[in-house]
């Protein structure tokens, strides 16, 4: 009887024309699937294109669906042909059977639950209607299903597991239900089709990973409940144009599609891919959050309303386009970042005014943007620039920023401290020296200094931050002048150098009697890696002052470098960093 009842919706399908390839099967208890197809088919295993089940299903069943898709384990391929299956009229049950054992671990089937790696690389399948009672969609579930062009979420939904949707590359929109509390990390990463994702009002947070690499996504759409998250999630996206919030959502608010605090006192995020190339920040904005226009790439004109205060960690990071900022005349703070580049870009941005309001400036504000020659108003209480472009504090004791293409420099004898990252991203300084009335270097005081191949501290530091010469590539020599400098004024990475350039090249030089001593100092050498961050060490021959330091590293011919710092082997198109023999560093031009 079952297989005439089987058989006759087969028929009546046909029959109708509505689907001509679909064969329905309706199975009373689960891991019946394949013996039930047999009944229909020898070869219907291998040859159906198009699949409706109603009934239980079990991990056997599973493990059937997914030979029927074109792959069995993890990547073997089989000669199934199922592009459609419709499981609409399907509950999936427990069982100990498992479908699918990925590195020597076994998943079995559990009610309601879309298992981990179910359909993982069936990437075979077109059109898929889910289970409506589906409560869970786990670890990678759909991941690899390139094919599938669109898939609606129950509303039973509660949770969607890690990397669920990842490479789901043909999918254009995805309805996340309210009913879902729960995102695993990268759960939506490399949907290179997504345009557009609604999250339900269940999620109250989203971590740094969910869309990465999504590059055709233009808008977000935010739910009520939406609280927490990490800036990365928007500025990883370079397509995003709008990133909208329901209306009714007590902490943020969302206008023509750039997300502010709901009192508009903070703009949040303004979308890397905003198409627009003047902005006008609202009144009533008092800070402008980290990350919040991070890589808007079509930005070219921003105005600051006379309410913004803060400009916080890089917050127009990234923003090759931008070529003016008006406006901030009451801001009060520019924080690391603010409007840096990464080294080697080409900025756009040339100049700023630092207004007499303001407070609190951070040396790296302007980091690895090499063009920029702040201005500083004459009635500002706290800064003050040279002629050079150099700006100090008021008092003219602390360094606070050095332009990217200073060739030369001469510290006032009231300078004592080096402050963050004042020398970084400097090109054209063959030769930094810090005379003896300087007693502190702050973190990463010199890092990026691409252009700098020596080095000289005074007879005085006697403090010293973290990392102060990372990414130096080109640095050969560091002179230390100073006796001992005591370890509690050292950080443990004080002159570590990420890009491994320094401990290949750089030679230490120490006063005489002192090279031991410095061999295995805190901040010269690492007890945890038991490394000492310089390729050599020696003693200073001539130590009466820093005027007699000539040592360079030797070279008979150029060198060149990107501004990244980068080694090449010929000049390239755009700015080039140039070590001449003999020492001495020039900046270059191909076109």
């Amino acid at each position: 009887m079952k297989r005439l009842f089987t058989i006759a919706i087969v028929l009546t399908v046909c029959l109708l024309g509505k689907a001509q390839d679909t064969i329905i099967v309706s199975l009373d208890s689960p891991g019946t699937l394949e013996a039930t197809l047999a009944q229909i088919s020898e070869d219907a295993k291998t040859n159906t294109a198009s699949l409706k089940v109603l009934g239980p299903l079990n991990g056997q069943d599973m493990m059937l669906i997914r030979e029927m898709c074109g792959v069995k384990a993890l990547n073997t391929k089989t000669q199934g042909i199922l592009s459609s299956l419709d499981l609409s009229d399907a509950t999936i049950m427990p069982s100990d059977e498992p479908y699918m054992s990925v590195y020597g671990i076994d998943y079995t089937s559990h009610i309601d639950e879309f298992g981990p790696f179910f359909l993982y690389n069936c990437a075979n399948l077109t059109e898929l209607t889910l289970p409506q009672d589906i409560a869970v969609v786990d670890t990678m579930a759909f991941a690899g299903c390139s094919n599938l062009k669109e898939l609606e979420l129950p509303g039973t939904l509660r949770e969607i597991g890690m990397g669920a949707f990842i490479n789901c590359s043909n999918i254009q929109r995805l309805i996340v239900p309210d009913e879902v509390t729960e995102l695993g990390v990268g759960a939506f990463q490399r949907m290179e089709g997504l345009e557009e994702l609604t999250l339900g009002n269940g999620i109250t947070e989203i971590e740094n990973s969910i869309i990465v690499m999504d590059n055709s996504l233009r808008t977000i759409n935010l739910g009520l409940r939406f609280q927490t998250f990490n800036p990365v999630v928007f500025y990883n996206t370079p397509t995003l144009e709008q990133v909208n919030v329901d209306e009714n959502n007590p902490h943020y608010m969302s206008i023509d599609g750039v997300l502010f605090s709901n009192s508009l006192d903070t703009l949040v995020t303004y979308p890397p891919a905003y198409p627009t190339e003047q902005y006008e920040i609202p009144e009533g904005v008092r800070m402008l959050a980290p990350y919040s226009f991070y890589n808007a790439m079509n930005l070219k004109t921003v105005n600051l309303p006379s309410t913004v205060n803060v400009i916080d960690t890089v917050a127009f990071f990234q923003c090759l386009a931008l070529e003016e900022v008006t406006g901030g005349e009451s801001l009060t703070t520019l924080r690391f970042g603010a409007f840096g580049v990464m080294p080697g870009e080409e900025p756009a941005l040339t100049s700023f005014t630092i207004p007499a309001s303001l407070i609190t400036f951070d040396g790296g504000a302007f980091f690895g943007n090499y063009l920029i020659y702040p201005d500083i108003d004459p009635e500002n209480p706290y800064y003050v620039s040279d002629e050079n472009g150099l700006i100090y504090t008021k008092d003219i004791t602390r360094l606070c920023f050095v332009p990217g293409l200073t060739e030369e420099f001469s510290l006032p004898e009231t300078v004592t401290t080096i402050g963050e990252y004042a020398f970084s991203g400097t090109l054209a300084l063959p030769e930094i020296y810090l005379p003896d009335h300087v007693t502190s270097v702050c973190d990463a005081a010199f890092s990026f200094a691409l252009g700098t191949e020596t080095i000289v501290l005074g007879k005085n530091i006697n403090k010293v931050g973290t990392q102060v010469i990372d990414y130096c590539v080109s640095l050969a020599n560091l002179y230390v002048f100073t006796e001992d400098i005591p370890d509690e004024n050292l950080d443990e990475y004080s002159f570590l150098d990420e890009s491994g350039t320094v401990m290949e090249q750089c030679v230490l030089h120490v006063m005489p009697g002192k090279a031991e001593t410095y061999k295995m100092k805190k901040g010269f050498y690492s007890e945890e890696f038991e490394t000492f961050f310089f390729a050599d060490i020696a003693e200073i021959e001539n130590s009466d002052g820093i005027e007699k330091v000539t040592t360079r590293l030797e070279s008979t011919t150029p060198r060149y470098y990107g501004l990244d710092g980068t080694r090449r082997q010929f000049l390239t198109k755009g700015l080039n960093i140039i070590s001449l023999p003999g020492g001495g560093i020039k900046i270059g031009m191909r076109r």
